[in-house]
């Protein structure tokens, strides 16, 4: 982040403390893997600008806020502050398609956050210009691709950095997909080392696994496919998604009649991701 002056940081601290009564935009709906935001996440995002007037840094910090920013190609995004373990903050800069956590988490056990950048459908809400949901059959073989810049940091705890896509097994989008999970993890820390068969696709090997995913107390099932990266990266640009649907049905994972609703790029967390940053995000099926 750039410096300001001692003034801007004081204007931060109170826009932080009094979250909801800024200008900003509203924050609209929840994660298709989780649960179904809360009123508190209408509230208001409190946005602060530098004394210069030349950036503005937006910050999220109720549960299941979000905000619609820009991306490449007049693609509309939205970043989304996704955290059920505890509570974190995470900002955006300038609008734009970028994020950074602000909360080092420190809660034992599995993932209490997803700080997130998506485009498509969630609950039932689409971000513009999405062209989700899109049936699976109709992922043209090299439209559909994803851009994503990460910068390197030491934040430290356990996290990895990942796109997470969702398919559904029918067009409507107004609850949990019930259909596929395709996770591809550019890189993990202190979550040791996958096993898998391995792959080869966009010039990097990814080491597959599958199983059987549930939601804890519900009924809720899916099938969870995951491609982690033999070697960690920081970015990929115009990552073909098809070889990775293309392989989820040769395993029965994912079917031709199915739904792409959404595709997400960014940090589960376990504890710790403080500083995780994504400098872009961009994708088109």
């Amino acid at each position: 982040m750039a410096n300001r002056t001692t003034k801007s940081l004081t204007v931060i601290a109170l826009a932080v403390a009094i979250l909801g009564s800024t200008i900003g935009v509203t924050a609209v709906s929840a994660s298709a893997g989780v649960t179904a935001p809360s009123k508190a996440s209408s509230e208001l995002a409190a946005t602060v600008r530098s004394a210069n007037g030349a950036s503005a840094t937006t910050w999220l910090c109720k549960r299941y806020q979000e905000l619609h920013v820009n991306s490449s190609h007049k693609l509309i995004v939205s970043v989304r502050n996704d955290w059920w373990g505890a509570r974190g903050c995470m900002s955006i800069r300038n609008h734009l398609a970028n994020y950074r956590v602000r909360t080092s988490y420190h809660r034992r056990g599995g993932v209490v956050s997803f700080p997130e950048i998506y485009t498509g459908c969630q609950y039932g809400h689409c971000t513009p210009y999405s062209h989700m949901p899109r049936r699976v059959t109709r992922l043209y073989r090299d439209r559909a691709a994803m851009t994503w810049y990460t910068s390197h940091n030491n934040a430290g705890g356990m996290h990895n950095t990942a796109f997470d896509i969702w398919f559904g097994r029918t067009r409507h989008t107004g609850g949990h997909s019930r259909g596929a999970e395709l996770m591809i993890w550019l890189k993990a820390k202190h979550l040791g080392h996958p096993a898998g068969r391995r792959f080869r696709i966009g010039g990097r090997t990814w080491i597959l696994s599958t199983w059987r995913a549930h939601l804890p107390g519900t009924r809720v099932y899916w099938n969870y496919v995951r491609f982690w990266a033999a070697h960690p990266t920081n970015s990929v640009k115009h990552l073909r998604l098809n070889p990775f649907v293309r392989i989820a049905r040769r395993y029965g994972k994912i079917h031709r009649s199915w739904w792409l609703w959404t595709i997400d790029a960014g940090n589960e967390i376990w504890n710790g991701g403080r500083g995780l940053h994504t400098a872009w995000f961009w994708a088109k099926p």
